[in-house]
């Protein structure tokens, strides 16, 4: 064979080895560059909120709970003291308190509370205090649950110009009383707070005196409680009243052991107890 002709292919054949290792080590190079296309569990990181476990908060919210301290009273014995009106001549204004909180960060507000008219009564609270509430989840609510000491006759019904009224005043012990209080978590004004919050309050009048007909006080143990429910539920959704608890709930976040996001722009109580904040599409 000519020489000049095998001189040419192991040129050729040398060339064409050089050329074919450096497009294999370019390939691997741009292999190990190549963009990832294909969506995996792995990979793939979406934001789905701050969340904190249920162990993480709801014990240090209940032991502020239990700091809740609630004093009704609308009645004075002092009849037209307050009020000229004879139907409601013994109401005593503004004199029950909600106060949270421990010594160091206690939040308090003083509010009136209406005397209530279950004709031919009026009905008055009388220095009535709760006893430490008890916390629990319900439902995507949180749910505080307390009874009232027993001191005293805690209900006066003053009945007025009605042939059933005998004496006139109506005496009564309260007997078993529960209030369940729902408070619904949510974000106003990037602070926590609540919404909607329902209370339910439930029991029976004992009478304490002899002119108190058996039907009129079935009639009260029907309405009283009917009355109270709604009484607590507008109190609690009053705004003074809220923005006193959303106070005592925000000065006490800084001691839960995480960093929450800011701003705050919503929350979310999720079915097994956790709080999951800024959730999104939320």
């Amino acid at each position: 064979m000519n020489a000049s002709i095998v001189l040419s292919r192991f040129v050729f054949i040398t060339l064409l080895f050089f050329c074919t290792g450096n497009a294999d080590a370019q390939m691997k190079k741009t292999d190990t560059l190549r963009p990832v296309i294909k969506i995996r569990p792995d990979n793939l990181q979406l934001y789905a909120g701050t969340r904190i476990e249920r162990k993480q908060w709801f014990p240090a919210f209940s032991l502020l709970m239990a700091t809740l301290k609630l004093k009704i009273n609308n009645y004075t014995p002092t009849a037209f003291q307050y009020n000229s009106n004879n139907t409601y001549k013994f109401h005593k204004p503004f004199d029950c308190t909600l106060k949270i909180g421990g010594r160091d960060n206690e939040v308090s507000q003083t509010f009136d509370l209406p005397a209530t008219r279950q004709n031919p009564a009026t009905i008055y609270f009388t220095d009535m205090r709760n006893m430490v509430p008890q916390t629990a989840l319900e439902n995507g609510a949180i749910k505080i649950s307390f009874r009232f000491e027993a001191a005293g006759h805690e209900v006066l019904g003053n009945c007025i110009d009605n042939i059933i009224c005998g004496g006139g005043m109506w005496w009564f012990d309260l007997d078993n009383v529960q209030v369940n209080i729902l408070l619904y978590p949510t974000v106003e004004n990037g602070k926590l707070t609540y919404s909607n919050a329902r209370a339910q309050v439930s029991g029976r009048l004992q009478s304490v005196g002899f002119n108190v007909v058996g039907e009129i006080l079935e009639f009260l143990n029907n309405q009283v409680f009917q009355t109270a429910s709604g009484i607590f539920t507008d109190v609690l959704n009053r705004p003074d009243i809220k923005a006193t608890f959303t106070e005592s709930l925000n000065n006490n976040l800084s001691r839960l052991p995480m960093t929450l996001p800011s701003p705050l722009r919503s929350v979310v109580l999720e079915n097994n107890g956790d709080l999951v904040f800024n959730k999104p599409g939320k």
